[in-house]
C-alpha cells in the first residue's frame, strides 16, 4: 500500500473515531476510563503527533512540472495554453533559447530528484505497510519502525525541498530576462484554448527587443497598409483602445492625450514613407510610442510570476513549443 493510502486510512479512522465520540457526547453517555484504555484508541492517539510530524509521505511532483500525472486530454489542453501564452508574448529568439535551456535544466533536476527518492520510498514501503496493519489491529508500533519512517521521510523531503528551491531559482532567472510588458502580460494571462484575435486588440505596449513579430510593429504595419477610408473608420476605435490599455498599465502621471497625439503623428508619418524608409525607421518609431517604465502602475508580483513561469515555461510540454518557436524564427 502506498504512503498516500496509509495516510487516507489513518485520516478515515480518526474521523470515524471523532464522530463516534461526538455521538456519545450528544447522547449524554459518559465514556468510561476503560474505553480510553482500549488498544485501538490508545494506538491511534499515540500516532497522531507522529503523523503530524511526518506530513506527506510522498512528494507531489505534479504541483511543479510533472505532466505524467495528467490525463491525455489535460496534457493537450495544457500544451495549448502554453502555446497561446508563448505566441502572445512575442519572445525574441534569445529569450526563447534561454527559456528552453532553463526548461531542459529543470527536467534534469526532476530526473535526478526521482532517482534520489525512489529507492528511499521502496525502503519505506514495508514499514508503512506495517504501520497500516498496526492501525487495523490496535497493536503498538515498534519505536525503531517509527524512527525509521521518520528518518527516511526527512531524507525524502530534503531532496524534494532542494529540487523545489532550484526550480524557483531558475524561475527567477527566467523572470529577470523578460521585459516589464511581458511580465504584466503573464500576470494578466487567462489560460484559454482559443487565442484572442490580434485584429480587434489595441496597440500592445512594450518591446522585448523589437522585431518583426512584436505586437506594436505588427499593428503599425497593418495600419500603414490600410486604405484612407478604412483608417478613417477605425482610427477612433484604435485611439480609444490604446488609451484604455495605457490607463490599465500606467499611472495617472502619464498624459494619455499626449500619448494618443504621439500615436496619430506616428501613423501619419509611416503612411507617408516608402517601404525602404519604413523598414529602416519602424523600430525607432515603435520604441517612441512606449511610455517610460517609471509610469508603470505596479511592479510585477514576483510570487505570482514565479508560479506562472514554472507552470508554463518550465513545464515539460513547453520544451517542444519553444523548439518549434525557435525553428520558425
Amino acid at each position: 500500500m502506498s504512503g498516500r493510502n496509509v495516510q487516507w486510512c489513518l485520516g478515515r479512522f480518526l474521523i470515524e473515531m471523532v464522530q463516534s465520540t461526538h455521538l456519545h457526547s450528544s447522547l449524554g453517555v459518559r465514556t468510561r476510563a476503560r474505553k480510553i484504555e482500549s488498544p485501538v484508541i490508545k494506538t491511534a492517539l499515540g500516532t497522531i503527533l507522529f503523523f503530524i510530524i511526518l506530513g506527506q509521505t510522498a512528494p507531489n511532483f505534479a504541483d511543479v512540472t510533472d505532466l505524467k500525472s495528467f490525463s491525455k486530454t489535460r496534457q493537450v489542453r495544457h500544451k495549448i495554453q502554453c502555446l497561446n501564452l508563448i505566441n502572445g508574448l512575442y519572445l525574441t529568439p534569445a529569450q526563447s533559447q534561454h527559456l528552453l535551456d532553463l526548461n531542459v535544466r529543470v527536467q534534469e533536476l526532476l530526473s535526478q530528484c526521482r532517482r534520489q527518492i525512489e529507492p528511499l520510498e521502496e525502503m519505506q514501503l514495508p514499514d508503512l505497510e506495517r504501520l497500516h496493519d498496526v492501525l487495523l489491529t490496535g497493536e503498538e508500533l515498534e519505536d525503531q519502525v517509527k524512527r525509521k519512517i521518520v528518518r527516511l521521510n526527512e531524507r525524502i523531503h530534503g531532496y524534494v525541498a532542494d529540487y523545489q528551491s532550484q526550480v524557483k531559482r531558475l524561475a527567477h532567472e527566467a523572470e529577470s530576462m523578460l521585459q516589464d510588458y511581458q511580465k504584466e502580460a503573464l500576470l494578466e494571462f487567462n489560460p484559454c484554448l482559443f487565442p484572442h484575435s490580434q485584429a480587434s486588440s489595441a496597440l500592445p505596449i512594450g518591446s522585448a527587443g523589437l522585431n518583426s513579430k512584436t505586437p506594436l510593429l505588427v499593428h503599425l504595419t497593418k495600419i500603414r497598409t490600410m486604405s484612407d477610408y478604412e483608417l478613417d473608420l477605425r482610427l477612433d476605435s484604435v485611439l480609444m483602445k490604446h488609451a484604455r490599455l495605457l490607463r490599465k498599465r500606467f499611472n495617472d502621471q502619464l498624459n494619455i492625450y499626449q500619448e494618443q497625439k504621439k500615436l496619430v503623428q506616428a501613423i501619419q508619418k509611416i503612411r507617408k514613407m516608402n517601404d525602404v524608409e519604413f523598414e529602416l525607421e519602424k523600430e525607432n518609431i515603435a520604441q517612441s510610442l512606449i511610455p517610460p517604465e517609471r509610469y508603470l502602475k505596479h511592479p510585477p508580483r514576483t510570487p505570482a510570476l514565479e508560479q506562472i513561469i514554472i507552470r508554463f515555461f518550465l513545464d515539460p510540454g513547453a520544451a517542444e513549443i519553444l523548439r518549434n518557436h525557435l525553428e520558425k524564427e
